[in-house]
């Protein structure tokens, strides 16, 4: 005999879900980042992250009604911050982006 457990969406507590592709350089490669995220209201960094060293993907999944703010490191590159409010939410939040690091050439 087997035992299974199913679990209905409305179920689970609803999370953000944040995906992205980082590429760095002039010919736009993919590369790993570090990506930490941080609660804005207490100041603490909750996780840290990688994106794929291969494709230069990231998932990221957020408790809904809360601030971050998400910092992403490459090698050679200042960093990127960005500030995202995810609203409190029944149901699901998806949101993508990408972020080229490339050179400033003068």
């Amino acid at each position: 005999m087997d035992i299974y457990r199913l679990t209905f969406a409305d179920e689970r507590k609803p999370m953000a879900e944040i995906k992205g592709l980082i590429l760095q350089g002039d010919s736009l490669t993919p590369c790993q980042s570090r990506i930490g995220v941080r609660d804005i209201k207490y100041g603490e960094e909750l996780s840290v992250h990688y994106s794929d060293s291969l494709t230069g993907q990231y998932r990221l999944l957020l408790a809904h009604g809360k601030s971050y703010i998400i910092t992403v490191e490459t090698k050679g590159f200042v960093p990127y911050k960005k500030r995202f409010d995810i609203p409190n939410r029944i149901y699901y939040y998806h949101y993508y982006q990408e972020i080229y690091h490339v050179h400033i050439k003068d």
